[in-house]
């Protein structure tokens, strides 16, 4: 899916590798063979690219036309997230602002898979207070039955 782009990908940046072979009903952290994925700062400032390669988005069946399904960047100043904030919104699939939407291009049909490469800056500062942790969270809102969404997600340098 990266076609002719160039992108170096180091694995250690790499926050969920497509390895789950389970529907996503609920929202769930990123893992990366298995295990849940947390990236370490180390304390400082940090910024840069997040890089998401989705290969897969099956359309979902939901009970209710509200239902949306979100792969963001979290960051927390604890590894436990037990306080945790949206660094940035990667891409959303579902119904965005009442329309119904199958990716970010704003089209209304659902038919669309929503697969490619999605890039999105970040930084690690939110408020003023450095979130050293960080990992991939999908966000599942409204009533989803099943989706099968895979997707890669790493950090880079601009």
């Amino acid at each position: 899916m990266l076609d002719n782009r160039k992108v170096i990908i180091d694995e250690e940046c790499c926050l969920n590798d497509n390895s789950g072979s389970e529907a996503i009903v609920a929202s769930s952290a990123g893992s990366v063979d298995g295990v849940a994925k947390v990236f370490d700062t180390g304390g400082g400032y940090t910024s840069g690219m997040i890089f998401c390669d989705v290969s897969t988005k099956t359309k979902h069946t939901t009970a209710v036309s509200n239902s949306t399904i979100a792969i963001v960047l979290q960051g927390s100043t604890t590894s436990t997230f037990t306080a945790s904030f949206k660094l940035a919104e990667v891409v959303k699939f579902g119904n965005v602002s009442g329309t119904q939407n199958a990716d970010t291009t704003g089209s209304s049909s659902a038919t669309q898979d929503g697969t490619g490469l999605y890039r999105t800056p970040f930084h690690n500062d939110f408020a003023g207070t450095i979130l050293r942790y960080l990992r991939a969270y999908v966000i599942c809102a409204g009533t989803i039955n099943e989706t099968d969404v895979r997707f890669k997600m790493w950090l880079s340098k601009q």
